[in-house]
């Protein structure tokens, strides 16, 4: 279980960021045939052709069914190109092919448009070469500005992503707290069942007194020798490997940064503020031209209802189509009810427009705030995700958002860590040290028979065996409460003395806690392994601000440096600076740290 929470983001293959760009690029070129027709046309032919009044809502209705069927074409045209270019393994490394290709794709869709207008009552005359250029260089500029609203947009949703994990995170760490509790909990409660008979539905003091009583009380002594030394020790072996896997320090280091980066994403890169500017501009940028045509009063009625159908049609829009990241087609089905809502009101209120105005004309130079707001909004909004910069500015933000994953995973390792180390001591320290201290206690009193000496030892094993069960939680200590806490432990089975004279404060990297538990390490892996009868303790702030801990026992050691728990933790507490020496003529094992 905690195995497979803790490791997630490890194994995943990296991501070609070459690719993304393409992908991105592909992406933009893909949805932008949307906006090519109404633009690559209307405004050229505004600009530069011989045009007559649009006066009937059926001609303007078919004048954009034919821009829309232009739009047909460009979107056929492009998606050969791209199976073309997938199957032919052919990858552009720089902008220019793509401004190329979009921009032929737009010149022919601009030759089909102007051949097929004079079948209807519209009379359009422009150049062959008008239209070729028209065509090349719209789509040119279109490209990499949305683009740019293509790489903001995905911005944006990786921080709903981001945000979306980080609840699943909390929840996933409180639920392995709980898992870890509960399997030390499951683990010791099962061991005591299946070999001291205690049944799950009579488990109080009492019946645990009684079926202790019952049995032989020697039977009852190995049994917590055996919790204490093989169940525990490999139960706590496992939450400590968990603890190794991660440095505190540069997971602090990077969630630090990542929270920075994040601040930085949902100010230039929310999405919703971007659409609320895009419209209030272009409606802005419009007012004139609908106040000049058609008076201060209705010119103004036009531009408010053309904001507020944009910003309301362009958001839904935006909702249906957003797994496809289809962001061209939401602003223009915006843009489109805007402006038929603009031309509904105009003929609903039978405004004569003037003989200076062209319908055409006016449709034409919509899109002039459209493009203003781009260039000076989108860029301004999305620096550093832009194609205008530098390939390799833009390839550090991509790298910066991809990171944020794995920076994430780190934390909740760290998480995990933090919990598996906490109970593998509590394991491997106090509980173990306290069943010892028990089964030693059970033995003394049955080899002395003493009736009332063997009750007492057995009343304590019950309400020890209870609060191994319940996991109450331990109470904070001062660090000299804490080391005498630990010692008073094993006192019964060891003579252990402590010096702290020379102790004054902890280390701000160290905790009371985590002192102690070094300590009873120590103390307990001398008493286990090597038989000793003589502890001292030393405990001493030196002038340059270590903490230095001498633990020094009369044991018969086999092995001093035998890897374990023991030196996991030493190794964790005093981050390596530990030593293990024995003198030849004293027969002493000094344990020394350093912490810092």
């Amino acid at each position: 279980m905690p195995e497979e929470i803790g490791a997630t983001s490890e194994n995943e293959s990296p991501i070609d960021l070459a690719k993304l760009r393409e992908t991105i690029s592909g992406d933009s070129t893909f949805s932008l045939g949307l906006f090519f027709p109404l633009f690559c046309v209307a405004l050229p032919l505004s600009l530069f052709g011989e045009r007559q009044d649009i006066t009937t809502m059926h001609n303007a209705l078919l004048w954009g069914v034919i821009h829309l069927s232009g739009y047909l074409f460009t979107w056929i045209l492009w998606t050969s190109i791209k199976e073309v270019k997938d199957s032919l393994g052919i990858r552009f490394t720089h902008w220019w092919p793509l401004f190329f290709l979009s921009g032929l794709g737009g010149a022919i869709n601009a030759l089909i448009v102007a051949n097929v207008l004079p079948l209807t009552s519209m009379d359009y005359s422009i150049s062959l070469w008008g239209r070729l250029s028209a065509g090349f260089f719209s789509f040119m500029i279109w490209l990499p500005l949305e683009t740019v609203i293509l790489s903001g947009r995905k911005s944006f949703e990786q921080f709903e992503k981001d945000s979306i994990n980080d609840l699943l995170n909390q929840e996933r760490i409180r639920i392995l707290q709980t898992d870890l509790i509960s399997l030390v909990r499951v683990s010791i409660e099962g061991k005591l069942r299946r070999d001291l008979g205690i049944s799950a539905e009579k488990s109080s003091s009492l019946l645990k007194l009684e079926r202790l009583k019952e049995r032989k009380e020697s039977r009852a002594s190995e049994v917590l020798q055996e919790l204490a030394t093989k169940d525990l020790q490999v139960l706590s072996q496992e939450l400590m490997s968990l603890a190794m896997d991660m440095p505190e320090e540069e997971v602090d280091r990077k969630s630090k940064e990542t929270k920075l980066f994040r601040a930085f994403r949902v100010g230039t890169n929310s999405e919703p503020i971007n659409l609320f500017l895009l419209t209030i501009c272009s409606a802005i940028i419009l007012a004139p031209l609908t106040i000049r045509n058609f008076g201060f009063h209705d010119g103004i009625v036009a531009s408010v209802f053309f904001f507020i159908v944009m910003f309301l049609c362009t958001a839904i829009a935006n909702q249906i189509f957003r797994s496809s990241n289809f962001s061209g087609i939401a602003v223009f089905i915006g843009w489109a009810c805007g402006l038929f809502v603009v031309f509904l009101i105009l003929y609903s209120q039978r405004l004569h427009i003037r003989e200076s105005m062209h319908l055409t004309h006016f449709a034409g130079l919509a899109w002039i705030p459209w493009v203003l707001f781009v260039i000076a909004g989108q860029v301004i909004f999305n620096v550093g995700k832009a194609s205008f910069i530098s390939q390799a500015r833009a390839m550090d933000v991509f790298s910066e958002q991809i990171k944020m994953t794995s920076v994430r995973q780190n934390i909740i390792n760290l998480e995990i860590a933090t919990v598996s180390r906490d109970w593998a001591k509590q394991l491997h320290g106090p509980i173990r040290a306290e069943l010892l201290a028990t089964a030693l206690m059970l033995e003394r009193a049955q080899a002395s028979g003493d009736e009332k000496e063997m009750d007492l030892v057995l009343q304590q094993a019950v309400a020890l065996l209870d609060s191994l069960v319940q996991a109450a939680p331990l109470e904070k200590k001062s660090a000299v409460q804490e080391i005498e806490y630990r010692v008073s432990l094993w006192e019964p089975l060891v003579d252990i003395t402590a010096d702290l004279s020379g102790f004054t404060h902890l280390p701000e990297s160290s905790n009371s806690q985590d002192l102690g538990g070094v300590i009873e390490e120590a103390i307990s892996n001398a008493v286990r392994h090597a038989m000793a009868t003589s502890i001292s303790i030393v405990l001493k702030n030196e002038p340059s601000g270590e903490l230095v801990i001498e633990v020094v026992n009369d044991g018969m050691w086999k092995d001093l440096i035998n890897p374990g728990v023991g030196s996991a933790l030493y190794s964790i507490y005093s981050d390596e600076h530990w030593t293990i020496s024995r003198n030849p003529t004293t027969r002493l094992t000094t344990l020394r740290l350093s912490v810092s």
